[in-house]
């Protein structure tokens, strides 16, 4: 009996270390939607193609070229958590759930204005743009989040609207019944190195 008590103290340790946040002091990662305290945010960050796959933001490739620019918009219940290591304060990492929208911009005219979603979304309707994008959930799954999205297509005025929509049905969606939520990674200060 004795022998079975150590094992299962071991085994039941270990399920505990899975929930930590690997190479952080005493900081666990959240698990529920209660966890993320951080309130509702939209993460907008721009990048090259490569740190996209770096980040893995980027599920297809597409007709994507080495010079594309992306743009990925997070819109998340979220947690912000310090990470620190032997004591010192090493990066922040950012747990959430919520949409993805990752734009490309694929191609652009001298005249095209790319400086926020609607103007991109515009430049695509007069063709000074070529614009692709991918809309994923991030953390939450059931037919309900499955069936409101769509997937991947060119970015237009009607595209920008349906994404301005979409944002504030996901999250009455998070925490119904049907719904499963795990909140992920995602923004990690290593990745943008």
């Amino acid at each position: 009996m004795n022998f079975f008590c150590s094992f299962l103290l071991i085994l039941l340790s270990s399920l505990s270390i899975s929930a930590q946040v690997m190479d952080c002091e005493d900081v666990l990662a959240p698990e529920t939607l209660a966890d993320l305290t951080g309130g509702t945010k939209t993460f907008i960050r721009e990048m090259t193609l490569l740190e996209a796959k770096k980040a893995n933001v980027i599920y297809s490739m597409g007709t994507r070229t080495k010079n594309s620019k992306v743009i990925v918009h997070d819109f998340l219940q979220y947690k912000n958590i310090r990470c620190s290591k032997n004591g010192r304060r090493e990066r922040n990492l950012i747990y959430g759930v919520g949409v993805r929208l990752t734009v490309t911009v694929v191609s652009a005219k001298k005249q095209a204005r790319l400086t926020n979603l609607a103007s991109i979304s515009a430049a695509v309707e007069y063709d000074f743009a070529e614009v692709i994008y991918e809309l994923h959930a991030i953390g939450i799954t059931g037919d309900k989040v499955r069936l409101s999205m769509a997937e991947s297509g060119k970015f237009g005025v009607n595209d920008y609207a349906k994404w301005i929509a979409l944002k504030g049905e996901i999250i009455k969606m998070i925490g119904e019944e049907g719904i499963s939520v795990k909140p992920q990674l995602i923004i990690d200060e290593y990745m943008r190195k």
